[in-house]
């Protein structure tokens, strides 16, 4: 398929004057779609074809690893997900995979889903067939050209003082107050906070270990609100140190069950839309605690290590100050 990128290379550098950026690439997409029933791959391969069981073998090993670098399951799934669905529409050997395959690939779902989503997708690819080129299992990286694609920024709001207090105040049991402090004022991921028994808590000390990404413990910290009100539910309910932080409110076969991380998600989610505020979710508050702690002065070096982000960059994305910060200076200065 050399002949098809080169062909569409062409055209679009015809175009690249005349027209601006997103249709070029929406011309480029349609060519690739369009131009793959023609049969231009069997004028040159240099890959040897391999039979369907060292497919299977290479899925196999390569999930292993991933398992062993401590993956979690969530994103073990979502891996196992993509590469189902690039087997299954560009209906070839995972190995015999040139670039224009996956250029193909990334056209046809360009029409189906969001830039961010084809972002993650490559990055899915780019760690089979980096994982591929180091067994050696292949001669090349087909994803190696496959540059980034372009994402629109857009602004994710954090909740403001008002909004925080509202939900504080439609929380109607112990523990969904629990909860609700324990994410606002850790910061924690949704599936930290599932799986947190109540040893992992000493509220002596106002701290929390938790598992994060990639199997690493840290330990977090509570306000003094959230002590109370995690004394207040423990004391309530009568709990053992074994048994998980939070659970359901009736039991189950004679038993509580574990709140699992859906749970907690479609139970904030409902307490905001039942008081008028959309799109509430368990990273809306780790990103408000994130928000208010930048804003009134923590390091952001001290910020990563309490959020569990592996780079720096990823914190950052915090360090935006918001439109009413950025409104007062206006007001103060100009």
């Amino acid at each position: 398929m050399v002949q098809v990128s080169e062909l569409i290379d062409n055209i679009c550098a015809g175009l690249q004057d005349d027209v601006d950026h997103e249709t070029l690439q929406k011309v480029r997409n349609r060519l690739f779609i369009t131009l793959s029933d023609f049969d231009w791959a069997k004028k040159e391969t240099a890959i040897v074809l391999l039979n369907q069981q060292e497919e299977t073998q290479a899925l196999k090993k390569f999930f292993a690893v991933k398992k062993l670098e401590g993956l979690a399951n969530s994103s073990l799934a979502y891996y196992h997900q993509v590469l189902k669905k690039f087997r299954e529409i560009t209906n070839k050997n995972l190995l015999e995979i040139m670039t224009d395959d996956v250029r193909w690939y990334l056209a046809i779902k360009s029409e189906m889903v969001t830039n961010v989503t084809l972002n993650n997708e490559r990055r899915v690819l780019n760690s089979f067939y980096s994982f591929l080129m180091e067994e050696e299992l292949i001669s090349r990286n087909p994803i190696a050209k496959i540059k980034n694609i372009k994402e629109k920024k857009t602004i994710k709001e954090a909740l403001n003082e008002e909004e925080l207090e509202k939900l504080r105040a439609a929380c109607t049991n112990k523990r969904d107050k629990a909860i609700l402090e324990l994410l606002y004022s850790t910061g924690c991921r949704v599936s930290e906070v599932s799986n947190i028994t109540i040893k992992d808590i000493n509220l002596g000390r106002k701290e929390i270990k938790v598992l994060g990404k990639g199997n690493k413990e840290r330990i977090v910290f509570i306000n003094t609100k959230c002590k109370i009100l995690l004394e207040e539910y423990f004391g309530e309910r009568g709990a053992g140190e074994n048994e998980p932080a939070f659970v359901s409110l009736k039991k189950k076969n004679g038993q509580f069950q574990k709140l699992s991380k859906g749970a907690i998600e479609c139970w904030l989610r409902k307490l905001g839309e039942n008081i008028g505020i959309e799109k509430v979710h368990p990273h809306k508050l780790r990103r408000t605690m994130a928000t208010n702690a930048l804003n009134k002065g923590m390091p952001i070096s001290e910020l990563q290590i309490l959020l569990g982000h592996s780079s720096i960059q990823t914190t950052t994305i915090y360090a935006k100050a918001d439109t009413q910060e950025i409104r007062r200076s206006h007001e103060k200065y100009v």
